[in-house]
């Protein structure tokens, strides 16, 4: 009974929070992105009832979230602000269809309540830091230098405006295979690399870790490579200050916090009015691109034929493919009308 109270100043803590945060992609939403981006599927209409359902799905959504300072509560209240609450800022004001809403309370329900379950965990001997780094560094180093081997390098690109001139015929150029290994390496291997990095005091091997990153990136294509270990290296050293996963919610609200001010500037201080490029980038492609490519996924299969992993290799040839390209290309053509254009999504929409 003695942690009741902090419990409940934890469950109020985090809700205000997440009240702000929403209310504040709201409006966010309403005065940037639907004014420069509705041309890309961010349409809706803004108004005081939609909002007010905004905030008691967001609500409800942080009433869940654990207390107990533990990995499950780090991810469960990251993934919360990162993903959840603006998908609900987007299913909402676009209408989404029902069957969204069942996918996205599956996710919710599995990532929350699944979460609880204990499993048997594998336990190794000890390994000294110097050999860890070291297999880590061997295991990046061989994967970019077979990618390199297959003509990673043919069109390598560091601009974030041109991804889409390049990521499908990079993808042509390289086996398939790679689309598993690169993304278990720029999602786990750097990252991981990154922290270790820090924790254990080498700072040749940090450097290295983001050279590596930016090597993937300008081999790849994808944004997601490029900020990254910026995204991972900033939570980790918050969190060394930081113990309580409730103070997760700081981060992001200080970062939508920046892209008020800066639509602000941009409407009430400029004379000349033009889209924020912070708001653009964080908002619009960290925020909401997902959520808004989970919903193009679900509305066009909802009447178009599946894939049933015809594209994985998983799926060992059994099915051919519907559209004769995988899904993020398929979605790029017959939604956004570019071929080019390689739509990726994550749990909600490719597991649809």
């Amino acid at each position: 009974m003695k942690n009741a109270p902090k419990q409940k100043f934890g469950k109020i803590h985090g809700v205000t929070i997440t009240l702000i945060y929403a209310a504040l992609l709201c409006w966010l939403y309403d005065r940037e992105i639907t004014y420069y981006w509705g041309y890309m599927g961010f349409n809706g209409d803004v108004s005081a009832s939609l909002v007010a359902v905004v905030l008691l799905i967001s609500g409800g959504l942080a009433f869940l979230l654990p207390l107990k300072a533990n990995s499950r509560s780090y991810i469960l209240n990251a993934i919360h602000y990162l993903y959840f609450v603006p998908s609900v800022v987007y299913a909402v004001f676009n209408g989404s269809d029902p069957t969204y809403w069942i996918a996205f309370m599956i996710v919710v329900f599995c990532l929350y309540f699944v979460s609880l379950i204990r499993i048997w965990w594998v336990v190794f001997p000890p390994i000294s830091k110097k050999l860890l780094l070291f297999l880590i560094f061997i295991l990046i180093f061989t994967a970019i230098i077979a990618q390199i081997l297959y003509g990673g390098l043919s069109n390598f690109n560091l601009n974030l405006e041109r991804v889409y001139e390049f990521r499908r015929e990079s993808a042509s150029n390289i086996p398939g295979i790679f689309g598993y290994i690169t993304s278990n390496v720029s999602n786990i291997l750097v990252p991981l690399l990154i922290v270790l990095s820090v924790i254990y005091r080498s700072w040749t091997i940090l450097i290295l870790g983001f050279v590596f990153s930016m090597l993937l990136f300008g081999m790849t294509h994808h944004k997601t490579m490029f900020f990254v270990p910026f995204f991972v290296l900033a939570i980790y050293l918050y969190f060394n200050y930081v113990k309580s996963p409730q103070k997760v919610g700081l981060i992001f609200l200080g970062l939508a916090g920046v892209a008020g001010v800066e639509m602000f500037l941009v409407t009430e201080v400029f004379a000349n009015r033009t889209f924020g490029v912070y708001t653009s980038y964080f908002v619009r492609r960290t925020l909401l691109v997902p959520p808004m490519l989970d919903n193009a996924y679900i509305d066009f299969f909802l009447n178009q034929p599946h894939y049933y992993w015809s594209y994985s290799k998983a799926g060992l040839g059994i099915v051919d493919m519907p559209f004769g390209t995988t899904p993020p290309f398929a979605i790029g053509e017959h939604v956004f009308n570019n071929r080019n254009t390689s739509a990726n999504t994550g749990i909600l929409g490719m597991g649809y």
